[in-house]
């Protein structure tokens, strides 16, 4: 006979059933997590669900909406440098292990944000993750694209991985994580006008109803700098302060313009930004009494 013990056990199992969404692919079953059962949380409200990716004409292959919601609020920390992307990838991961665009940016994070190498046993889990996604659901080109930029990418194969990133982004202009990937890539390799030249390329096909519009504009602001136009470069910078506030990355860029203009050494953020690049000089030329 059935204790209370049991009963309790098999409530508690039903209720676990009963928020876990179910997909079939090639007749198996693919178990899609929802995280926030009890309603969508406050940092995923206004973001693109599976059917506000395919309005923006990104078809994605999964069917959480959670995933979805996730993955675009990770991508906006990334470009927007603020809170944590790595996490709330792995977030949109745990919702659906079976996509592969969450484990992309984990990579991405992992070998160019927390400089792991190649043998880095979280960098090659998350690459078996994203193989063995692949191999159990069908992912659209676009997608099996960027996973293999990152591939390249996490082997240290920079120039393969750039040369593929172009190549994705001559087919989807419009996609700012793809435009930031090459932006990353360029930067880590100090090639400053393929870096700006990436950008300039793609927003002739952006408007003000792209996603991440005003980011793109920051980030179009930080390449001109780094390309030495630098009056261009402020100007296109305050546009982008005007709609879009929580960059951080952009917020910099207002003080590194008139630095490399000699403009602003009596600047207290500045000074401590430009010690801190100075620091690092004494310590790679072995001067350590300046340190």
């Amino acid at each position: 006979m059935p204790t209370k013990r049991d009963a309790e056990e098999a409530k508690r199992r039903g209720e676990e059933n009963a928020a876990k969404k179910t997909k079939m692919h090639n007749g198996e079953a693919t178990e899609v997590k929802q995280l926030h059962p009890g309603g969508e949380s406050d940092e995923l409200q206004g973001r693109r669900d599976v059917k506000g990716w395919a309005s923006c004409g990104f078809i994605i292959s999964t069917t959480s909406n959670e995933a979805a919601r996730m993955l675009d609020l990770s991508i906006e920390q990334v470009i927007g440098w603020f809170g944590d992307p790595y996490q709330t990838a792995a977030s949109s991961s745990e919702a659906d292990p079976c996509w592969v665009i969450p484990y992309c940016i984990m990579i991405w994070l992992k070998y160019l944000g927390a400089s792991a190498g190649e043998d880095d046993p979280v960098l090659i889990e998350n690459l078996a993750k994203a193989e063995k996604a692949l191999s159990e659901r069908e992912h659209s080109e676009r997608e099996v694209l960027l996973f293999h930029c990152l591939k390249e990418l996490s082997g240290g194969k920079f120039e393969e991985s750039l040369l593929l990133v172009e190549d994705y982004l001559s087919q989807y202009p419009r996609d700012a994580m793809g435009l930031k990937l090459q932006n990353d890539i360029c930067y880590f390799t100090g090639q400053n006008f393929r870096m700006r030249d990436g950008v300039a390329r793609c927003l002739p096909e952006m408007d003000e109803e792209t996603p991440f519009y005003g980011y793109i504009l920051g980030m179009y602001a930080f390449v001109l700098e780094e390309s030495f136009e630098y009056d261009k470069g402020k100007a296109e910078e305050m546009i982008r302060l005007l709609i879009e506030s929580k960059d951080n990355w952009e917020h910099s860029n207002l003080r590194h313009a008139p630095f490399s203009q000699k403009l602003a050494l009596n600047d207290f953020i500045c000074r401590c930004h430009i010690s801190w690049h100075l620091a690092l000089s004494y310590l790679d030329l072995g001067v350590f009494s300046h340190l």
